[in-house]
């Protein structure tokens, strides 16, 4: 994976400023279910509906719930340029 120019972080503590480059991971469906950064195993997961329903974290879960309570669900439409 490329490397990223360097970004700074600051202490909001005692205000010291850092700067650090940092690397992308890629996020996509474990099939493992584990975490594709760290390769450890996802905490959050489930037993459903003969599978495992899985979420990387607790707003990853609020997601999932919120549009499980959704009443309408709509798609968006890729049209492709007339």
């Amino acid at each position: 994976m490329p490397r990223h120019p360097l970004i700074p972080l600051k202490c909001d503590g005692c205000g010291t400023v850092t700067n650090v480059s940092y690397d992308m991971c890629p996020i996509t469906v474990p099939r493992a279910l584990v975490d594709n950064c760290f390769v450890l195993p996802l905490r959050l997961q489930t037993p459903c509906a003969g599978r495992t329903l899985w979420a990387f974290n607790a707003q990853h879960l609020a997601y999932l719930k919120e549009y499980l309570r959704a009443d309408l669900r709509e798609r968006r439409v890729m049209r492709t340029p007339q």
